[in-house]
């Protein structure tokens, strides 16, 4: 038997192959441990992905350098949940909000 013969038998690449995904696992579930002490966005919705998007846009389109509790607001009417239900009841509604942005930066801008 030649030395190329035992590099390339079946036996042998299967248990390359077998080494291989043991140590892709174990390199996976180091980064995922590690991600997940670093960073809380794997405990995020993707509603909280959406409206925390939505909230630096409109930030943005008012020159603001910091995204302030009324552009959390007005995406967060967007969406069908129970705390935009609850807004919505007290009168709190996506036009309203939008609204009260526009004037209130309308002020600041005179």
């Amino acid at each position: 038997m030649e030395n190329s013969d035992i590099l390339f038998s079946p036996l042998n690449i299967k248990e390359k192959i077998r080494i291989e995904k043991r140590k892709r696992y174990q390199a996976y579930s180091a980064l995922n441990y590690i991600t997940s002490s670093i960073s809380y966005f794997d405990f995020f919705s993707k509603d909280s992905f959406k409206i925390a998007k939505k909230s630096k846009y409109l930030s943005q389109l008012f020159n603001k350098t910091e995204i302030t509790s009324e552009f959390l607001i007005l995406p967060l009417l967007e969406i069908n949940s129970e705390i935009s239900k609850l807004l919505q009841i007290h009168s709190i509604t996506f036009q309203t909000v939008q609204e009260l942005i526009f004037l209130a930066n309308k002020k600041k801008t005179r």
